[in-house]
């Protein structure tokens, strides 16, 4: 699955917030987006990074994600962006699933790829 995530120089929602329950595996992604916060590419590029990982029952990653594509933008390394998903993953979880998804989540392989945009641009077709 793809996110996409417009970024933005000011600062945004506060990750603190208490987090939904999740019901469905994008929810959970879309939650990692919420408290993703790469740095901002410059003007006309994007950052991305593609991640496969998996959830225990309480919500928590099994293990260490495993990166299988990065992208940075000119000015940004690798490290970065690496930095700032892993972060990320500690911030938000662990997660709070229903009890349908506590019980169907374990072990799933999920794979999500994350873009992030600028703010003042409109995303390509």
């Amino acid at each position: 699955m793809t996110i996409t995530k417009i970024l933005s120089d000011k600062p945004g929602n506060d990750p603190n917030q208490p987090a939904p329950s999740i019901a469905r595996p994008r929810q959970a992604a879309d939650q990692l987006a919420a408290c993703w916060s790469p740095p901002v590419p410059p003007r006309g590029d994007t950052v991305e990074i593609t991640v496969r990982f998996g959830f225990d029952k309480s919500g928590s990653v099994i293990g260490a994600p495993r990166v299988t594509y990065v992208k940075p933008a000119p000015g940004i390394s690798d490290e970065q962006v690496r930095n700032s998903l892993e972060a990320a993953i500690k911030a938000c979880t662990p997660m709070h699933f229903t009890a349908a998804m506590a019980a169907a989540i374990p072990g799933y392989p999920l794979s999500v790829r994350f873009i992030g945009r600028r703010s003042d641009e409109k995303p390509t077709p």
